[in-house]
């Protein structure tokens, strides 16, 4: 008979709209808001790092990690605030002025009090001819943590340069060395 599977499909369908129906226990919606949270603001440590980075602001920019965070770049590890702070102090270029880091593809999977992070970065200059170009593009692969005050902090911050240009930037602008194999 045609009608025994209708009816059949109509009982499980009443029967389960009951559970369908029912609220999120309060946990789950805790944790789902909490996720939700820590997402943006991993999020907001990311965008903030490339303001903090183009302002050559240093100070801040080594306390964006945690008191043993480390910063892996150039073949060389830093690991401590004051490191990350003398290694940028000392040797970070200035690109010109209009220079700027971009970052995009932010894949940010947290569990608890601790996320790794996957992104893309590009660093974009004024070319001789005045027109934009990208100088070097890569990726970071982070973990970041929830520090003790509460704050979303690099516990290591791996860079990946994986493309540099060999197009003239502008006047004053360093000249950027061969890119490191990919890993």
């Amino acid at each position: 008979m045609k009608l025994r599977p209708i009816v059949l499909a109509l009982a499980l369908a009443v029967s389960a709209a009951p559970a369908l129906a029912a609220p999120a226990p309060a946990a789950s919606l805790a944790a789902r808001l909490q996720r939700v949270e820590d997402l943006q603001k991993i999020d907001a440590l990311l965008e903030r790092y490339y303001w903090i980075i183009d302002a050559h602001d240093y100070r801040t920019y080594s306390e964006m990690f945690v008191a043993d965070g480390e910063l892996i770049c150039c073949s060389s590890q830093f690991k401590g605030r004051q490191a990350i702070f003398d290694m940028m102090s000392k040797s970070s270029p200035n690109f010109g002025p209009g220079s700027v880091h971009t970052g995009s593809d932010h894949e940010v999977d947290p569990k608890g009090d601790t996320a790794n992070v996957r992104s893309r970065w590009a660093m974009i200059v004024k070319r001789a001819n005045g027109e934009p170009g990208i100088l070097e593009r890569g990726r970071y692969e982070d973990v970041v943590v929830r520090d003790k005050d509460g704050q979303w902090r690099f516990k290591s911050r791996h860079v990946f340069a994986e493309m540099r240009t060999t197009a003239p930037a502008a006047a004053g602008a360093p000249t950027p060395a061969p890119a490191a194999p990919a890993r």
